[in-house]
């Protein structure tokens, strides 16, 4: 499966990169729209701006991290034949082999913002105005060698009110690095409108980091997170939720690659939110663990499955030199959990945390190297939910006064459905005055009324739990009895492992060298 024609660590990219890149070849050979992995910024900006200032502190951001001056291409190493080999191996297996993409260092990248005047169009037409925007900084990262630049679009709104929009490269940014970028450009715009230089530039980029990852593969490094992931993944690989499990579901194959998602959305006011965030502090959790005990005793009704599996992602930043680096550090990971019937709440969280703490301690293991160095993946028939908690940043509004002019810098969001590994993907923000839910689902698969009354229940559950935490799960009577008479589901195929011919997770002394016919993985997240 290694096909990396003697590709230096320097210039290998990362597991998780190379897999969203040979997803979407697959998407690009089964004649789908390849999808683009892009992540957005936006900032409000209300008060008289220094136009040159801006466009500076946004220009340099380029040059203050080597992820957005790499590029990056197929390895003209491997042969055509070669390549295409390698390439089948993966369709078949989902093992990601090496070397097929290689990066390149450039020694600079053009920037320029698109100016677009909107004064004179309503408040109310200003979604509709950026849309087009939005889809076209979209279809720019769609080339076969991707440069990684930003997308920046300045739009006046009004005299005193601009709105910046920047898009870059969800293949080497996450969302830690969107609030980084903002960051960024808020306290670069203050030095540069009084005169004064830029801070340093981090120390460490994101090439580097791949170079030191794939160095660290090599190595004995990730042995202790293998071997505790190689145990999750034989107690709850097959404790993923598969779509015939859920009771409003469809019927009909799933697709192989990720295609039309909807999504809906559910708001827990503030009374409920801070009901909720004082039981968290009280014993010790996340608002995170807290929504994960929710929707596994929300799940375990809908399926009547003990085990379950939630999808989730963690952020991969352990290393201090990470912090302040631009780049596509987020690992995926399954979180196990083992619900009865009549388990208590509490103790549902007691069991959270546990599992939360030991993921986030073997968070740095990339997913693929685990599949790869096992030799096996679960077969790809569904992907089961995912689970993301993230926080509304609004701590970096920065107000800039000079000359009596004052300028403030607001981060807003852009709502975005991204490409998932999951087919349904739950998202929880936090505002601070509220928890926004939504969720993004594959509608081919799955009834809409379904899943808001999936995020309904999850609600019911995760109130109820702060008035009473030592609730027993299955005294919610709404929860309950909704699908209380939908048959549980047998012999879905979420239990099955793909050593090409083999059934069951193998042990890592398993040859590699058998063949078969197994379906992709995963999609791309």
């Amino acid at each position: 499966m290694n096909a990396d024609a003697s590709v230096s660590c320097k210039e290998l990219l990362s597991l998780n990169q190379e897999r969203v890149l040979l997803f979407q070849e697959i998407a690009r050979r089964q004649g789908m729209r390849r999808v683009a992995n892009v992540l957005y910024i936006c900032l409000k900006i209300d008060g008289e701006i220094d136009t040159v200032a801006l466009e500076e502190a946004v220009s340099s951001i380029s040059g203050r991290h080597s992820a957005f001056r790499t590029v990056i291409m197929r390895n003209s190493a491997i042969s055509d034949a070669r390549w295409e080999s390698a390439f089948a191996a993966f369709s078949r297996t989902g093992i990601v082999p090496r070397g097929l993409f290689v990066q390149r260092s450039t020694a600079s990248v053009e920037t320029a913002i698109h100016r677009h005047d909107h004064r004179g169009i309503e408040r109310e037409s200003q979604l509709d105005a950026i849309r087009p925007i939005v889809e076209r900084e979209a279809a720019r990262f769609l080339g076969e060698e991707i440069p990684h630049r930003i997308g920046m679009n300045l739009i006046q709104e009004d005299d005193s009110r601009h709105l910046l929009i920047l898009a870059i490269d969800h293949r080497i940014s996450d969302g830690w690095s969107a609030k980084l970028i903002a960051h960024e450009i808020e306290q670069l715009y203050r030095r540069f409108v009084d005169g004064l230089a830029p801070p340093a530039a981090p120390g460490m980029g994101y090439p580097e980091f791949t170079a030191w990852q794939n160095e660290a593969l090599q190595t004995s490094y990730f042995d202790e997170d293998l071997a505790y992931w190689e145990q999750h993944w034989r107690e709850f690989g097959g404790a993923r939720i598969s779509h015939v499990d859920l009771p409003f579901a469809h019927g009909g194959p799933i697709p192989a690659v990720s295609g039309n998602f909807k999504t809906e959305r559910l708001v827990i006011d503030n009374v409920d939110l801070v009901r909720i965030r004082a039981k968290a502090r009280q014993l010790r959790v996340t608002l995170y663990m807290w929504s994960q005990a929710a929707l596994a005793s929300v799940l375990r009704h809908y399926t009547k499955k003990e085990k379950l599996a939630l999808w989730c992602h963690c952020q991969n930043r352990i290393l201090p030199q990470t912090w302040s680096t631009v780049g596509y550090f987020i690992n995926t990971h399954i979180n196990g959990l083992v619900v009865p019937e009549n388990v208590t709440f509490q103790d549902l969280l007691t069991q959270v945390r546990s599992r939360q703490t030991a993921t986030l301690k073997h968070q740095q293991m990339p997913l693929p190297h685990l599949w790869r160095t096992l030799q096996c993946g679960p077969r790809f028939t569904d992907s089961g939910i995912m689970l993301d908690y993230g926080q509304l940043d609004r701590g970096n509004q920065i107000q800039h006064v000079r000359d009596e002019k004052e300028v403030t810098f607001r981060p807003i969001t852009l709502e975005q459905t991204l490409p998932r590994m999951a087919n349904i993907g739950i998202n929880i923000t936090d505002r601070g005055h509220e928890l926004l839910l939504r969720a993004d689902y594959l509608s081919t698969l799955y009834a809409s009324e379904g899943v808001k009354e999936m995020l309904k229940d999850f609600v019911e559950m995760a109130t109820a739990a702060s008035t009473k935490v030592d609730l027993n799960i299955s005294t919610l009577k709404t929860v309950t009895r909704r699908y209380a008479h939908h048959p549980p589901s047998h012999g879905t195929e979420m239990s099955e492992f793909v050593l090409l011919d083999s059934q069951g997770l193998p042990r890592r002394e398993a040859s590699p060298e058998a063949s078969g016919s197994a379906v992709c993985v995963d999609q791309t997240s």
